[in-house]
């Protein structure tokens, strides 16, 4: 191959001139977002959060979140969206209910830019293309990479955003429901907005046009 392209950083991206950091093409709608500094400008209150299981939903997230969010006093607790899957629904929103916490448990989100803009930050995954979204869009976020025997892409992928300042790696064998309560009551709308910023930085809004033009050239 005469270019390799990536969508994320790896460690041979900056070791060989064929390889490039080209990021991923990001749907428009969220590449428009307004930018971190003024969509947080109008979040009030107490923090919002976004838990996104993906279309199968994260069974830790679904397990774990609702336990973390009773041990916050009341008054203190976010607004949480958690987006749980479908096979999950009736599961999750019993256990918030046992918990007697109340959220917004959705099994599918069709307007994520909306989801997006206004949270204070996102709990999820570390695929390739949601930290993507996340760094276009300019999106605090704690990430929680997949257990996967075959591949630990998505351990690097949160190491990198982390290591940037752009989101808070949280390795799954560390999650525990009182160790999320204490990380979350410790997070403030302005240490999310500076997250944000740094993921925002990250952002490659202009992959597909890079993409393209790489491939013209070598047509």
């Amino acid at each position: 191959a005469n270019k390799l392209m990536f969508g994320l950083p790896s460690s041979n991206t900056m070791q060989d001139p064929k390889f490039i950091f080209t990021g991923n093409p990001i749907r428009k709608d969220i590449i428009n977002m307004e930018p971190p500094e003024q969509r947080y400008a109008s979040h009030q209150g107490v923090l919002k959060i976004l838990v996104v299981g993906g279309s199968l939903g994260a069974q830790v997230l679904n397990q774990t979140v609702p336990d973390a969010l009773a041990l916050i006093p009341e008054a203190e607790r976010p607004v949480v969206v958690h987006q749980s899957g479908k096979q999950h629904v009736a599961a999750l929103r019993a256990r918030y209910e046992s918990q007697a916490v109340q959220v917004e448990v959705v099994d599918f989100i069709d307007d994520m830019p909306r989801r997006y803009a206004d949270a204070d930050v996102v709990i999820c995954r570390a695929g390739a293309i949601t930290v993507s979204e996340l760094t276009a869009a300019g999106v605090a976020s704690v990430l929680l990479p997949l257990v996967a025997s075959s591949t630990s892409h998505q351990k690097a992928n949160a190491e990198w955003l982390s290591q940037a300042g752009g989101a808070i790696h949280l390795p799954q064998k560390e999650l525990t429901a009182q160790g999320l309560a204490d990380l979350i009551q410790n997070l403030s709308r302005e240490k999310c907005l500076k997250m944000a910023q740094a993921a925002y930085q990250l952002g490659r809004r202009d992959a597909s046009n890079t993409i393209a033009g790489i491939l013209e050239q070598l047509a």
